[in-house]
């Protein structure tokens, strides 16, 4: 099968699905898979994560290998938005090895911390962040902090995302953490 002429046929879920289940039948064709993800265009990229998705729901396992190149891939400087944001939903849906959970957790607080990094990025950074929160108790306050900072500029996926994280970590309702004028 040609991949990324298949990735290209049609833009659906069912097209998605099926790229998916010939992958986890012919476990092969991963590693190009995730040379599709990497590749400096949106369009293969966006199409690539769905078919990374629809793999991680039904066979987690086979993505294991993958994960600590796509978090070192986001330490790369210049790397396009669109494979930062794929990556960080991705992981987003996976669990962190052990060892890689202190550099994503300092990837992930840059993001949130960067004026520059579009909403999708800390959106799903933040959910990285909260599973780290589950396992580091310590970084809570940091997470809080970072958050919060945020809310009053951000748009309303970041205030949503944020103020349900918030809600679950401290416990306050939404409208007490954030109240635009």
């Amino acid at each position: 099968m040609n991949l990324k002429a298949e990735l290209l046929k049609e833009h659906s879920y069912e097209n998605s699905e099926k790229i998916a289940w010939f992958i986890m039948d012919n476990q092969k064709y991963l590693p190009e898979l995730f040379q599709l993800f990497w590749e400096n265009d949106k369009l293969i990229t966006q199409r690539a994560t769905w078919v990374i998705i629809i793999i991680i729901e039904w066979k987690p396992k086979i993505i294991k290998p993958f994960v600590e190149e796509m978090i070192l891939t986001l330490k790369k400087e210049g790397l396009n938005d669109s494979i930062k944001r794929n990556t960080v939903r991705v992981l987003a849906e996976f669990p962190i090895p052990k060892h890689m959970e202190g550099i994503i957790t300092e990837i992930c607080f840059n993001y949130l911390g960067n004026s520059a990094v579009p909403v999708a990025i800390k959106v799903f950074s933040m959910t990285i962040l909260e599973r780290m929160v589950e396992k580091h108790p310590d970084l809570k306050e940091e997470l809080v902090a970072s958050i919060e900072m945020g809310m009053e500029f951000e748009s309303g996926a970041y205030r949503s995302r944020g103020g349900k994280i918030l809600m679950r970590l401290t416990g306050k309702s939404r409208e007490l953490i954030y109240k635009r004028s």
